[in-house]
């Protein structure tokens, strides 16, 4: 998930605005990092829509449309899967919804650490 969240945001201007980013209930917060503003953790849904203000981004993250071979998924209703793997566990296909547009992000791991590879656009309002 953090690998997800800094492609979408490290080359982003810095600005005055948070992040609100929602993990879900059964995961547990990471630590986000790459961008020069204000990231705000919630577990919960955001109340009111500006709850820290008009400019604010708010970021959750959600069921990929996609999986690591990029087949369409089709999800059942109730299913709280948000990361997808191969059978290795060394890729990772994770949904990610930023403000009026979402992704799918495929992540690959080398050695320690998780890199995107890959980011298809999936939806934007």
């Amino acid at each position: 998930m953090a690998a997800a969240f800094e492609a979408q945001f490290r080359f982003r201007r810095p600005g005055d605005y948070p992040i609100v980013v929602r993990f879900p209930a059964h995961y547990r917060p990471v630590a986000l990092s790459g961008c020069d503003t204000l990231i705000l953790s919630r577990s919960s849904p955001v109340r009111r829509p500006y709850e820290f203000g008009t400019a604010s981004v708010y970021v959750s993250f959600g069921a990929p449309a996609y999986d690591v071979a990029h087949h369409a998924v089709h999800h059942a209703r109730g299913d709280n899967t948000i990361i997808l793997w191969n059978a290795a566990h060394t890729e990772a296909m994770i949904g990610l919804c930023a403000s009026a547009a979402c992704f799918d992000v495929r992540v690959r791991k080398f050695g320690d650490d998780w890199l995107v590879v890959d980011l298809y656009m999936t939806l934007v309002s």
